[in-house]
Order: structure tokens, then C-alpha cells, then sequence
């Protein structure tokens, strides 16, 4: 488990459509009201990155590489992604 024995846990949420939706939707998680909390000391991160059936592996890559910059240097960052037919053009 990310958390286990590392204090606070944090969460924030994003998501955007349509040209640069992986870095809009990832700035909006960074900035949300759930992160009332400075994230450049975050010893790991758990990101999911959900899209509709157009969301492509760098779009994902991109998601986890934006907040891997974001966070301690030895983070430990463990990602994925899937697809939501639902979603359409959003990414979350």
C-alpha cells in the first residue's frame, strides 16, 4: 500500500475535455480544494486516469509525469488508467 505508515493522505480531482485535456484536467487535480496541502513533500502518489474510448497511453503518461514533478524527488508514484465509454472527450 502507497500509505501505509506515511502519514497524510491527500486528494484531488480534475478533469477536462477537448485540446490539452491531460494537462488541464491534471493542473485542476494539483489545484483542487481537497488539497489544502503543499504536495512537493509527498512521499508517494496513486493516480487513475480515467477517459472515454479516445484516451490514449500518453495522454496518461503525461497525467502521472505532470505530478511526479510535483512531488519529492523518491516519490513512490504507482499509476494507471481506463477507459469509461461514458466520458466521451473527458478526462478525469
Amino acid at each position: 500500500v502507497v500509505q501505509s505508515g506515511h502519514g497524510v493522505a491527500m486528494i484531488g480531482l480534475g478533469s477536462a475535455s477537448g485540446a490539452g485535456r491531460a494537462e488541464a484536467a491534471t493542473q485542476e487535480a494539483l489545484h483542487s480544494p481537497l488539497l489544502d496541502l503543499d504536495v512537493s513533500d509527498a512521499r508517494g502518489a496513486l493516480i487513475n486516469v480515467v477517459g472515454g474510448p479516445d484516451l490514449t497511453l500518453g495522454e496518461a503518461e503525461r497525467c502521472a509525469e505532470m505530478i511526479q514533478q510535483q512531488v519529492a524527488p523518491t516519490a513512490r508514484i504507482i499509476w494507471g488508467a481506463a477507459v469509461d465509454e461514458s466520458l466521451g472527450d473527458e478526462l478525469r
